[in-house]
């Protein structure tokens, strides 16, 4: 804080001495004893001087008041307004309306509390001496109100417009929502730029960001739904008003899922299809010839042909590019076109002066604001007439045509279509070739791929007429239509046909196939925008078995995409037959078709495994061998999962070993620790029969269960044979060693050699674990660990 210079009248804390020192004497004023006049006015003199002297000593002692009463304001102020607690300190955000009023209260009443201490001289001096230390204040205080409340307001038009952005995510299902708070927004935009004084560009940029907010609210929360249909149709009615860099980033996220979707849906469906899934095994063979059925070398498709609205790609463009300008249907521009002219013409001037393809009379044209004799310019003020005759008229189709032909007064005056018969006559070919229009878009777009031809440009001077006759049939046009409908870009042609000789100059390869012997080049490359879709671009144009060379690459100009050896199905006349093979496709879905069936195979596995271990339960519940296999006899088994279950029985009561108790001569075990290891031994059963994985501690708990076991007299002389006998552990090592081998298959060896499954199981125990293809060891660290 700036004070303001004060200059005091004395030194602080001093005062100064005197002039002159009166006596206080009265008889030192007499000149004599017969002075009678005289000398008292010598007296007079000397008070007056005397008063003097009193007053510089008021003086200066008011001034030092002054002082002091100005440094007690100051330095109370200075708390008050900047201290932990001060007004400037805490008045920010809502607490900074009415700052100013409330910095002068406290300048008042700091003053009042100061003042009342000193006299009223020193009062009125110290009020004029503060003056300007005072509006200081005040106008810190103004500022600051105002900015604070600037950036409240700021704050609050910054939620308000994340609270619609966040209702727009929780209502995307909602049709409209999207529109709703974007219009709401709009609302709030337009308040904020009135306020702040905002320019148009400035304007256009904040709408730009609000709708892309609204927008991506909407497509986040559909895609997570995996609604990739709601989240594209968004994408697509907004992509103008947004940013293009968030519309690029959401586009690509969507055919990136949606293809995953398509696929697993797809691998799916061939899943179900008959013979592949048979409830217990997948049968990959039969899944593999369903797909090679649909991607395989020798599949073909076909693809149908057909023209645009008008034959020409430029013109469609145009068409095209003005309807969606105007927000007007392109199949009733079209129609509107081609009734005008009867056939497209630019060219074409009525006899009343009405010019071009769709006949705008000079003064119409100029109110539109456009140039009648450029073609594109002329569709776009037939579009933009169109829409307002459409508005006029309540989107009736009809009488926006007729007031197309006769003028929108003539339609009020007629009440409807007016009784001329050339406008009946216009209205009704103007419905039947919109109707037609409508059909082809139904039907295929006016093309093979159901979009609107356009005509790309070119660079370099590179000339369309180097292609091989085969692309000139309005293949050029689907292309463009396809890049510019399907994927929001316009690519401009950077290379068709060149000579051999021009090839070798670019770094082009020696059989590539732009190279023009006579007869054309059979390849085009494309220039597109940065931030393109590639992948999506290149499996679109490769699932229409139009071209055998689909790529992106970067060669000779560039980075572009590649279109090579057309076999064609994309231009206009009959429909034509093309190669559906994709090895890329096909072999992505035999990875998912086999992956979904080994999920399958081991969900089974374990329903099994499961189920098993239920009937071995209630085997070893039903406290005899007889019952156990009464119980094994009603379930629903394979012959070899019967015997596996029946072996476990047989050694769980092993009825020719050791006997006790029972009337029925099985034997029950009589002591805890003895059962415990069966059911251990079971568990080893049960994981060789599911994975094989055989960890260190999981083989010492099995071979300290056959170790009681043999301790009980469960296992006879045979085990201790086999313990000793090299020949039979060289028949495990090779059998545990081999390229599919492992405990399992040794355990089948040892089962196959006639060893009871028990003894089998308690010999395995003693392998090294490390010797088997399962073994992991960072396993053996973490159950350690733990």
């Amino acid at each position: 804080m700036k004070f303001s210079s004060y200059q005091p009248v004395v030194e602080r804390n001093t005062i100064n001495p005197p002039a002159l020192r009166t006596s206080t004497d009265l008889n030192v004023y007499k000149n004599s004893s017969y002075d009678d006049g005289e000398g008292y006015g010598r007296m007079a003199a000397a008070i007056g001087q005397v008063t003097k002297v009193l007053a510089q000593r008021q003086d200066d002692m008011d001034a030092a008041d002054v002082m002091k009463a100005r440094n007690e304001m100051m330095t109370s102020l200075t708390e008050q307004l900047y201290g932990e607690n001060g007004l400037f300190t805490t008045g920010v955000g809502e607490n900074a309306k009415g700052l100013m009023q409330r910095t002068t209260d406290a300048i008042n009443k700091t003053y009042e509390d100061v003042s009342k201490n000193y006299n009223g001289r020193v009062r009125y001096a110290l009020k004029g001496n503060l003056s300007e230390n005072m509006a200081n204040f005040q106008r810190i205080a103004a500022s600051k109100e105002m900015a604070e409340g600037k950036e409240v307001a700021a704050a609050t038009f910054s939620a308000n417009l994340a609270s619609n952005v966040q209702q727009a995510g929780l209502t995307w299902q909602v049709k409209g929502s999207p529109e709703l708070y974007i219009k709401n927004n709009d609302v709030l935009l337009q308040a904020r730029a009135k306020s702040e004084g905002w320019s148009g560009a400035q304007y256009s940029a904040a709408r730009r960001s609000m709708v892309s907010d609204v927008v991506s609210a909407v497509v986040s929360a559909a895609m997570e739904s995996e609604d990739y249909e709601t989240a594209a149709s968004t994408l697509r009615e907004h992509r103008s008003e947004m940013e293009q860099a968030d519309y690029w980033k959401y586009q690509k996220e969507i055919n990136r899922k949606q293809r995953a979707k398509d696929m697993d849906t797809e691998a799916r469906e061939i899943f179900n299809m008959p013979g592949v899934w048979d409830g217990k095994r997948f049968n990959k063979a039969k899944a593999f010839e369903y797909i090679d059925e649909r991607y395989g070398q020798n599949v073909t498709k076909g693809i149908a042909g057909g023209v645009g609205w008008s034959g020409d790609a430029g013109i469609d463009s145009e068409i095209n590019d003005a309807a969606q300008e105007f927000g007007v249907d392109p199949a009733l521009v079209a129609a509107i076109a081609s009734v005008e002219t009867n056939g497209y013409d630019q060219s074409a001037v009525s006899y009343v002066g009405a010019r071009g393809i769709m006949q705008l009379m000079p003064g119409t044209a100029a109110g539109l604001g456009v140039n009648p004799d450029d073609r594109r310019d002329n569709i776009r003020g037939g579009a933009k007439y169109l829409q307002g005759l459409l508005k006029e008229f309540g989107g009736d189709i009809r009488l926006a045509a007729a007031a197309y032909n006769a003028g929108p007064q003539a339609v009020k005056d007629a009440g409807g279509v007016p009784n001329y018969a050339e406008t009946k006559a216009y209205v009704e070919k103007v419905q039947k070739a919109y109707e037609e229009n409508k059909r082809k878009s139904a039907s295929g777009g006016g093309n093979a791929l159901g979009v609107t031809p356009y005509d790309m440009g070119t660079q370099n001077g590179i000339s369309k007429d180097r292609l091989q006759p085969k692309w000139k049939d309005g293949v050029l046009g689907t292309i463009g239509g396809v890049l510019k409908d399907v994927f929001g870009v316009t690519g401009v042609i950077s290379s068709t046909g060149r000579t051999r000789e021009h090839n070798w100059e670019v770094g082009g390869v020696e059989n590539s196939k732009h190279i023009d012997d006579g007869n054309g080049g059979d390849a085009v490359d494309i220039v597109l925008p940065d931030g393109v879709d590639k992948a999506a671009i290149v499996e679109y144009f490769k699932s229409t078995g139009a071209f055998k060379e689909v790529l992106f690459h970067n060669v000779t100009t560039g980075e572009h995409l590649h279109l090579g050896e057309y076999r064609g199905g994309l231009g206009s006349g009959g429909s034509r037959t093309v190669s559906a093979y994709d090895p890329e496709k096909r072999d992505r879905m035999m990875k998912l078709v086999s992956a979904i069936g080994d999920d399958y195979e081991s969900a089974y596995k374990e329903q099994r495994n499961q189920y098993f271990d239920g009937i071995l339960q209630a085997a070893q519940d039903a406290g005899s061998y007889s019952g156990a296999i009464s119980i094994l006899n009603g379930q629903d088994l394979t012959m070899q999962e019967r015997n596996h279950l029946e072996n476990a029985i047989t050694a769980y009561y092993k009825p020719n070993a050791k006997k006790s108790g029972g009337s029925d001569g099985s034997y029950k075990p009589t002591a805890d620790k003895v059962r415990s290891a069966y059911v251990t031994m079971q568990k080893f059963e049960a994981r060789l029969q599911t994975d094989g994985k055989v960890s260190t501690d999981q083989l010492i708990s099995y071979r300290a269960a056959a170790d009681v076991l043999q301790a009980e007299g469960y296992l006879d002389e045979e085990y201790e044979n086999i313990l000793n006998d090299q020949a039979t552990w060289s028949k495990i090592t090779d059998a545990m060693e081999s390229p599919k081998g492992g405990i399992l298959k040794a355990q089948q060896a040892l089962i196959g050699a006639g060893l009871d499954p028990l003894t089998a199981l308690a010999v395995l125990s003693r392998v090294d674990v490390r010797m088997t293809p399962a073994f992991y060891p960072e396993e053996d660290e973490e159950e350690e660990e733990q």
